[in-house]
C-alpha cells in the first residue's frame, strides 16, 4: 500500500509514518518501481503503527518501542521479560506523578500566599 493509504489508516502524518520507517519501526518498505519514487508498505505496518501509538500513550519512548518490536519478531518477548518491561515502565510513571504532584503543590503555595514576590524568587534563586 501507498503512504497515503498508511495515513488514512492510521490516523498519522506521512512525515511521522517516515520518521518511524527511517527510525527502524516499520518493514516490509519497497520501492517496486526503479521509475518512481514511490514505496509500497506492508500490511503488517498497520498493526506495527498501532502498537507503537499504543505505547506511547503508554509513555514508552521510541527507542523502547523498537526494542519491544525486535524483542516479537525474535520471539524474545516471554511473560517475565514483559513483567520486567511493565515494572520499569510503572517505576518510571510513579516518579514522574511524584514530580508533578510536587509542582502542582508549589504553584497551589503559589496561590494561597497570593503569588508574594518573594516566595516565587526564593524558588527561583540560586542557592
Amino acid at each position: 500500500m501507498k503512504i497515503g493509504e498508511l495515513v488514512k489508516i492510521s490516523g498519522l502524518s506521512k512525515d511521522t509514518i517516515r520518521y518511524y520507517e527511517k527510525f527502524g519501526l516499520l518493514c516490509g518498505v519497497t520501492r517496486p518501481s526503479q521509475f518512481n519514487n514511490y514505496k509500497d508498505y506492508s500490511e503488517k505496518n498497520i498493526a506495527r503503527l498501532e502498537l507503537i501509538q499504543e505505547m506511547k500513550k503508554l509513555g514508552f519512548t521510541l527507542n523502547e518501542c523498537k526494542n519491544v518490536i525486535k524483542s516479537i519478531i525474535n520471539d524474545d518477548l516471554d511473560t517475565n521479560s514483559q513483567i520486567k518491561i511493565i515494572n520499569e515502565k510503572l517505576a518510571e510513571l510513579e516518579k514522574q506523578i511524584s514530580e508533578l504532584q510536587k509542582h502542582r503543590d508549589l504553584l497551589k503555595n503559589f496561590l494561597t500566599n497570593k503569588c508574594r514576590k518573594g516566595d516565587i524568587l526564593d524558588h527561583i534563586k540560586e542557592p
